[in-house]
């Protein structure tokens, strides 16, 4: 991470110049590892330029579980896939910091955090548990998918009013983050259509869609001319309708307030909308 720009020029002043941060006139240049602020020959402060640096150090442990069970019956076939991810920990700490912040279930724009891990007023969290279950029935020409979405609570604090940030009464106000059950649907039917095959085929008609003639030797051959389908089952032919349902319950996002109660949306933005229940439609043609 860069050192702030105005950190440099704060210190480079109360140093008068003479300290750690360099002076450096153009059109000489700093080194990349090299601290300064930049003025052009005329004296006149032109940028700084500042070098990367080590910003602390993080350690995250979970585990990601996937579990696929697929039931063949009479009336079709039943596929269960389930995703799952647990995070068991999750440490940072800054550069001087000796102590680690363990924040697995917190949101990550508590004041420790500040806005090292994105905005503070987007609405995010370090969940343990996040996953999603998809069961899909086929059968025939049918397919019917449900997705279950699971995203776990997590704990923000909202304020911080005292000296420093610190609680006035030495307590932390904590606002619990509800977990969610989304649920997702979508049914499907395809048009399949094949040319009828004939058992026992004559001369001069179909046998698997072509011809039959006889050569000079008296032998069956195939003719390259095909015999296409009705216009109607060609029209139709790999075309698949699909009707499906986001949020089927249309339940809401949850409830976020933000660091001091800065968040604008009052849920994790980064994680939901608020599109509510959606119904949509859909054709697809396979040429």
């Amino acid at each position: 991470m860069p050192i702030a720009p105005q950190a440099l020029v704060n210190q480079f002043i109360r140093e008068g110049g003479t300290g750690k941060i360099a002076a450096v006139i153009s059109p000489a240049k700093p080194s990349v590892t090299e601290a300064a602020l930049l003025f052009d020959p005329g004296a006149n402060f032109n940028g700084v330029s500042t070098p990367w640096q080590n910003g602390g150090r993080m350690t995250g442990r979970g585990v990601d579980l996937e579990l696929n069970y697929q039931l063949q019956t009479g009336f079709g076939t039943f596929t269960s896939l389930t995703r799952a991810s647990y995070l068991e920990d999750f440490m940072f700490g800054f550069k001087g910091d000796f102590r680690g912040w363990h924040v697995a279930g917190q949101s990550n724009n508590d004041v420790i955090e500040g806005a090292f891990f994105g905005q503070v007023t987007g609405g995010d969290g370090w969940m343990r548990w996040k996953g999603t279950e998809l069961i899909d029935w086929t059968w025939k020409n049918w397919t019917l998918d449900w997705t279950v979405h699971y995203l776990a609570g997590f704990r923000e604090e909202p304020a911080r009013t005292g000296l420093n940030h610190q609680p006035v009464d030495g307590h932390e106000r904590l606002h619990y983050v509800n977990a969610t059950w989304f649920n997702d649907a979508s049914l499907s039917y395809s048009f399949i259509f094949a040319p009828p095959v004939e058992s026992q085929p004559v001369a001069g008609y179909s046998k698997g869609g072509k011809e039959v003639i006889k050569s000079k030797e008296g032998k069956e051959i195939e003719s390259t001319a095909s015999y296409s389908m009705p216009c109607w089952k060609t029209v139709l032919n790999n075309t698949t309708l699909t009707v499906g349902v986001l949020d089927i319950f249309g339940e809401d996002p949850p409830t976020e307030l933000g660091f001091e109660q800065g968040n604008s949306t009052k849920y994790p933005g980064f994680n939901y909308d608020n599109l509510g229940r959606f119904v949509y439609g859909k054709l697809t043609k396979k040429f």
